[in-house]
């Protein structure tokens, strides 16, 4: 390639350049990158909450019930909560 067909291939990448707001567009590539990283981040914390009231509802309750003798416990809001045995594979 000679150098004037490089220099104008460079002039007009330039001209190119000068018609895009690349400040803009870096601002809007951080946002998309922020937001990306936020719902990382509720995902996991989604996961852990999900995780907690997994452990609460198959393991400690359960071991509450278990210690007062019950397999069950109607509650004043007229909802029940109910132990029984479950086997699972996978």
């Amino acid at each position: 390639m000679t150098d004037e067909v490089k220099n104008m291939m460079l002039e007009d990448s330039k001209d190119l350049l000068d018609n895009v707001d690349v400040t803009n567009l870096a601002d809007e590539c951080q946002k998309l990158k922020d937001l990306e990283d936020m719902i990382k981040s509720a995902d996991n914390h989604l996961r852990d909450l999900k995780a907690q009231a997994d452990d609460v509802g198959s393991r400690i309750i359960p071991e509450l019930l278990a210690e007062q003798g019950l397999t069950s416990l109607k509650l004043a809001d007229g909802s029940a909560v109910s132990v029984k045995k479950e086997f699972r594979c996978s």
